[in-house]
């Protein structure tokens, strides 16, 4: 729509044509892009942790090789050791 509302395609002969067009396509590019921005972000939920986020309390070195991490777990995580 910007560029054939531009001075120089509007003036010439028969190119108005363009610009009345690309206003007529406004709102069937504008529903497209509703629903692929309802798309992503719906992607982007799915990607998101489902029982709250963690957080890292201390890191610590322990040995050269070896670091140690504390992490806050949320309440509701469910642990079992060896997963």
């Amino acid at each position: 729509m910007f560029i054939f509302s531009l001075q120089c395609v509007r003036q010439r002969s028969g190119f108005y044509q363009l610009f009345r067009y690309s206003h007529y396509l406004f709102w069937p590019i504008f529903i497209l892009l509703v629903i692929h921005v309802s798309r992503k972000i719906y992607l982007l939920k799915r990607h998101l942790p489902k029982y709250g986020r963690t957080r890292l309390i201390s890191v610590r070195t322990e040995d050269e090789h070896v670091l140690s991490l504390i992490i806050e777990r949320p309440t509701n995580f469910s642990f079992h050791i060896g997963e």
